[in-house]
């Protein structure tokens, strides 16, 4: 007679039990060994910081304002904190001692820019403020420095600011409804800064023009986007997703810009090919290209030059910023008379009413220096 074997029988069991013990052995591998690695490492000096909880680690305890839950934090754990934002580690130094290591004493260590799904859209790095350390960062630095700074540059500058100051003046003054302070303080500083950076070509690109008001647009769009909490940089398994529609955003801008710089550096190469060559450079694109064409060692394309005029460095480093300051301390002196009469008396009273306030000027007013610098 033949004994039929159960299907629940101890050697059908056993073998069952081993071939799942052997199908979970990869995954339970990793759980045993990683633990013994991880104490077996030596640990990091790392500033103290909160506890952290699973996945999303330290972001639970950042609110809409994260400079307030900064402070909150600096105030419990120190002037040096060590957070982790997803997958992401953060050092926050809220404290006059600690930024003056970071950004000076040892400014080599931290100069490594990260990259983000924006900023690889946007200027795919290109750009002063998010290039990497080395002879291209170096060299934009010295040029940016030497054509846009300094007192001989300033002197040159001045008819150009004083007529748009004039023309702000003029138009608030001469309004007759709700003056929206920002758009105007957009318009003036645009005007100032085209003419800077790219002289004769805003005749076609005007703040009012619909090219300018295409350029404006493309560009605060960008700092809404640079500034914006981007999911996938904190959690990169989510980042090919763009839940947001970041990316999405950020490809159409570049776009934007790729094409209205393009013509402009497109004019001003063909003129450049018509004028001598002993000629000094007009304005700070003209001193990119002379150096594009003379330097070697670092190769400079449209890409480069792109990235440079716009975000952050010099168009949206000078528009936005300058517009938002501006206006934040209007407010605030709207909401302290006293503090604005001492204001408007102290121009009154060393300069006079005849002419506005040149920057030789300031040094002779303490007062309004003072102001400047609360709102800085």
């Amino acid at each position: 007679m033949d004994i039929i074997q159960p299907p629940w029988s101890k050697e059908t069991y056993g073998f069952a039990t081993d071939s799942f013990l052997l199908f979970l052995l990869p995954f339970l591998l990793p759980c045993i060994l990683c633990p013994i690695v991880l104490l077996r490492m030596p640990r990091l000096r790392l500033p103290p910081g909160p506890p952290a909880i699973p996945v999303v680690k330290h972001l639970y305890l950042i609110s809409k304002n994260p400079h307030h839950s900064f402070c909150g934090l600096s105030k419990r754990y120190g002037p040096l904190i060590f957070l982790r934002f997803g997958s992401v580690p953060v050092i926050v130094a809220s404290s006059p001692d600690t930024a003056r290591q970071i950004l000076q004493k040892h400014d080599q260590i931290f100069s490594w820019r990260p990259r983000t799904a924006v900023s690889s859209y946007l200027y795919e790095g290109r750009n002063i403020l998010y290039s990497q350390p080395g002879p291209y960062h170096k060299l934009m630095r010295q040029v940016a420095f030497s054509r846009l700074s300094g007192n001989k540059r300033l002197e040159s500058f001045r008819p150009i600011i004083c007529s748009e100051i004039h023309q702000l003046l003029y138009n608030i003054s001469h309004a007759s409804n709700k003056v929206s302070v920002r758009e105007k303080l957009y318009e003036s500083t645009f005007s100032i800064i085209s003419a800077m950076v790219i002289g004769k070509s805003t005749e076609n690109i005007s703040f009012r023009s619909p090219k300018g008001q295409s350029l404006v647009a493309a560009l605060l769009e960008a700092v809404d986007l640079v500034g914006a909490f981007n999911i996938g940089d904190y959690f990169p398994f989510l980042a090919t997703l763009d839940l947001q529609g970041y990316a999405r955003r950020s490809k159409a801008v570049s776009q934007i810009l790729k094409v209205i710089f393009g013509e402009i550096f497109n004019k001003r190469r063909n003129d450049r090919e018509n004028r001598d060559d002993k000629m000094e450079d007009e304005d700070f694109l003209d001193a990119l290209m002379t150096v594009s064409s003379n330097q070697k060692e670092v190769p400079i394309t449209d890409s480069h030059l792109k990235g440079i005029l716009t975000i952050q460095d010099i168009f949206i480093g000078g528009i936005d910023t300058s517009a938002v300051t501006v206006e934040w301390a209007l407010a605030e002196l709207l909401k302290h008379p006293n503090t604005l009469k001492k204001v408007q008396e102290e121009p009154s009273l060393v300069v006079g009413s005849t002419r506005l306030v040149f920057e030789s000027d300031v040094q002779n007013l303490p007062y309004l220096r003072a102001v400047v610098k609360e709102a800085m």
